[in-house]
Parts: C-alpha cells; sequence; structure tokens
C-alpha cells in the first residue's frame, strides 16, 4: 500500500494550476475604476493648485494690496501692525484722561475759561469724543450760557441717551432757557433711570416747589436727602417745607443740625432767626441775628431784617437795640442801606447740576 505524504507547502489541491477555478470578474472591474479615480483625483490638484497660483500673482498685483503691503513692509509680522495699533490706542486713550483730569481740575477751581479752552481743542481732535462734550455742557452751565449748554449736552447724549447725569444738566439748561416741560420730563427720567441720582431729585422739588406743588416736591426732596443727608440746601429746603406747615420747631430743628456740619452759611442762621422770630422767642432770634452780622455784609442783614417774619422783633427793645448797631456797624444811613444790594431770596437754593 502506498503511503501518500504531502509537503506542508503543497497546494491543498492537486491539478495543474491552468486546471484552477477562474478568478471573480468583478475583481477586474473593480482595479480599473480605482485607477480612473486615482488619475482623476491627481490632475485635478494639479489644475486646482495652478489657479491658486495664478490667483496669487493677481492679487499681488492688485492695487486693493497696496496698505496691506504697506503695513507689512512697516513690520516684520502681522503681530507687529497690532502692536502698534495698541500703542496708538494707549497714547490716545492717556491724552484723553490727562485732558479730562485737568479740564475736571480747572472747573473745580473755578476756571472755566481755561477748562473750555482745553475742551475746545480736545474736541477739535477728538470730536466724538462724549466725556468732553457733558464737561463743556458742565462749563457753559456755569457759565450761564445755557443754550450753548443745550447744544453740548445734546451731543454727549447722542453717544449714551440714557445717561442719568447728563439728561440731568440738559434739564438744567432747559429750565433756565424757559422750558420747564421739557426740563421736568429730563429730570424725571434721569431719576427712573439711577433712583441714586441725588441732583435730578433735588431738581425735580425745586420744579414742583416752584409750581406750588409742595406735595410732591417733599417726596423728591426726601428721596435727594436720603442719598444726602447732610447736604446743606437740601436741608434747608427740607427746613422751608416745613415752616410752611406750620412746623416751625421741627424747621428750626433741622436748621440747628444742618449749621453743625455747615457753621459757615450765614443763610442758615438767617432762616433760623426768622424761624425763632415767628416763635416769638426775641433772645433767641437776635442771638442768630448777631451770627448772620459775623459772616454777611450789614446790608444784607438789614434787608434780611425787614422781613415780614421780624415784625415783632423789631417792635421789641432788644430788636430796636439791634438795629441802632447794625447801622452803627455798617456806617451807613437807613437809606444808603435800603439803597444797597440785597442778597439772594431767602429759601430759593440754585438748581443742581452736581
Amino acid at each position: 500500500m502506498e503511503t501518500d505524504i504531502r509537503s506542508p507547502d503543497a497546494p491543498l489541491s492537486s491539478a495543474a494550476p491552468d486546471q484552477r477555478r477562474p478568478r471573480n470578474p468583478g475583481y477586474a472591474v473593480l482595479l480599473s475604476n480605482i485607477r480612473t479615480f486615482t488619475l482623476i483625483a491627481f490632475f485635478s490638484c494639479g489644475l486646482l493648485g495652478f489657479t491658486f497660483y495664478l490667483s496669487g500673482r493677481s492679487w499681488h498685483q492688485h492695487p486693493l494690496r497696496a496698505p496691506a503691503v504697506a503695513a507689512q513692509d512697516r513690520t516684520p509680522h502681522a503681530g507687529g501692525l497690532v502692536r502698534d495699533m495698541q500703542v496708538v490706542q494707549t497714547d490716545v486713550l492717556r491724552r484723553m484722561v490727562a485732558v479730562r483730569t485737568q479740564a475736571e481740575a480747572r472747573l473745580a477751581a473755578g476756571e472755566y475759561a481755561a477748562a473750555a479752552d482745553l475742551l475746545r481743542a480736545a474736541l477739535d481732535q477728538w470730536p466724538q469724543w462724549a466725556e468732553a462734550w457733558a464737561l463743556q455742557g458742565r462749563i457753559d452751565l456755569k457759565q450761564g450760557v445755557y443754550r450753548d449748554a443745550a447744544d453740548a449736552l445734546t451731543r454727549a447724549l447722542a453717544a449714551d441717551p440714557v445717561h442719568p447725569d447728563r439728561l440731568n444738566d440738559l434739564g438744567v439748561a432747559h429750565l433756565y432757557l424757559g422750558h420747564p416741560k421739557q426740563a421736568i420730563a429730563l429730570f424725571n427720567m434721569a431719576s427712573e433711570l439711577d433712583p441714586d441720582c441725588a441732583p435730578a431729585h433735588f431738581n425735580r422739588a425745586l420744579y414742583h416747589l416752584s409750581h406750588g406743588q409742595y406735595d410732591v416736591a417733599a417726596r423728591a426732596l426726601g428721596a435727594f436727602l436720603h442719598l444726602q443727608p447732610l447736604d446743606t440746601q437740601g436741608n434747608r429746603l427740607q427746613a422751608y417745607l416745613l415752616a410752611r406747615r406750620g412746623q416751625h420747631e421741627a424747621a428750626l430743628d433741622v436748621l440747628r443740625a444742618t449749621m453743625i456740619h455747615a457753621p459757615g452759611q450765614g443763610w442758615l442762621y438767617g432762616d433760623a432767626a426768622a424761624l425763632a422770630a415767628l416763635l416769638n422767642r426775641v433772645p433767641e432770634a437776635i442771638y442768630y441775628l448777631e451770627q448772620v452780622v459775623a459772616m454777611m455784609s450789614p446790608a444784607a442783614v438789614q434787608h434780611l431784617y425787614g422781613q415780614p417774619a421780624f415784625r415783632l422783633i423789631r417792635a421789641s427793645e432788644a430788636g430796636q437795640a439791634f438795629a441802632r448797631e447794625l447801622t452803627e456797624r455798617a456806617h451807613l444811613s437807613p437809606a444808603n442801606i435800603a439803597d444797597a444790594d440785597t442778597p439772594p431770596a431767602s429759601l430759593h437754593p440754585r438748581l443742581s447740576n452736581r
């Protein structure tokens, strides 16, 4: 019996090679498709690269490229251009801050013309600088140039229409220009946008007071004093409203407390003297009048002493002695005293724009 021992490398089939099973016909089709796709991809990439090359040469010669090329020539790379722009912006901001600081310092010192000159030069260079226009508007208000103030503040609000302080300042300008409806609308808007905008509350109080709306004025003043409890004008106005209600003792208490924080305000003592006179407290009224003499001119004190509130004081012996002493101090005859300059009306503080 013959034994058939096959080599491990021998084919499993004993048939000749040309007698094996033929290959799958789809295999040849697949190879043909792969070759075709490869050729198409190769030529497409080449065509795309050539197109980019031509477009690059065209942009290199395009006139719109000139600014970019100039920028690249100035800096070694794009990061350098960004750094240059940042340096320029920082320098401009530094200069603007310096101008603003100087102008505010001049304004605080009462040097309105110098402050205005600084701002005009700045606005010639940066005409869209809203903060400078707002500061210019404040200076115009201080100088009593209300039309210019309104124009400057309107330009400032163009950049920020809901800025409470600027709305209040514009309201002050309109009130002095004789536009009360526009003014109160601006004061109301400022206080609604920012309940902490104290000047707007104060100006609302003055507006309603001037229109005889005392309850509304008292509420607006209360909002102001909540924010500025030690304000001299606000407390003086509070005393006035209390006195109108007949609460003379409470009004006098307000003035006494205010004197502690503002001891050099002559009109506080004048108001206190008037309240003491209405309460028929002659020595106290004379005491406050003596304090006024040390702070105000004799002519101003004489004008104050002529007010109806002092009628009973003037009739008293102490009141007559005070009148003689006042005349001697002034070295003026009664006629000259009557012709002298008189102070502003009592208990009517100015509008507040800061």
